[in-house]
């Protein structure tokens, strides 16, 4: 009877969580269709063709499943972080460009992903949920924010400034990065016959005078 209880429980929460990542994947949809702001939990019931009740069963309101596809994305980036991130004999500032390097390449490879940050920024700005952000960028991935670590590692291995502030390094790679992918982003269309140049050129050229700034 234990065996078969312990089954059923299995069965229950394996149940569950296909029913949480179908919810997900309907307002994912939709929410790159409609913008976040415009989708209702009922439109979602409707494209899912479950009841609103199930939905509330795994979320509170839609700006929880919202949140729910921001972390899916941010997982998915550092699945594809390179190996060379943890490569011990690389320098703390060859490891950032390792990073910068996947920043660019997953924004260029997933340009829809990057059309769902930007609405998110805008979403994150009016919820003002700083509690909620900083868990969403811990990641079972990583130890602790990725760019800090760096920090840490470039102040000790000599390769970045010594009187840098891990916090504040982090803060302004992160916010550039954001500000850059948002203006490239907003402007996709446009972007090359207004500034005449690549805007992956562009991209990998930023991510190197972020670098020059900081390094020894």
């Amino acid at each position: 009877m234990k065996e078969n209880g312990s089954k059923s429980e299995r069965g229950y929460h394996s149940h569950r969580e296909r029913q949480r990542t179908y919810i997900i994947a309907i307002a994912e949809k939709l929410f790159h269709r409609d913008g976040i702001e415009s989708v209702t939990i009922a439109d979602i019931a409707d494209a899912a063709t479950v009841t609103r009740a199930t939905i509330y069963r795994y979320f509170a309101n839609r700006l929880e499943i919202a949140w729910a596809v921001q972390k899916q994305y941010l997982d998915l980036f550092y699945e594809s972080l390179p190996i060379e991130v943890n490569n011990e004999l690389l320098s703390a500032v060859q490891r950032m460009q390792v990073v910068l390097t996947a920043h660019r390449d997953y924004f260029f490879l997933f340009p829809i992903r990057a059309q769902y940050f930007v609405q998110f920024d805008t979403v994150y700005a009016n919820s003002k949920d700083s509690e909620q952000i900083l868990e969403l960028n811990r990641s079972e991935y990583l130890d602790e924010d990725i760019w800090m670590g760096l920090v840490r590692l470039g102040i000790s291995d000599g390769s970045l400034l010594n009187y840098l502030e891990p916090a504040t390094i982090s803060a302004m790679l992160t916010t550039m990065i954001r500000g850059l992918e948002r203006k490239l982003t907003m402007s996709s269309e446009s972007y090359e016959s207004e500034f005449a140049c690549s805007a992956r050129i562009v991209y990998t050229n930023a991510c190197e005078v972020m670098i020059r700034g900081i390094a020894t």
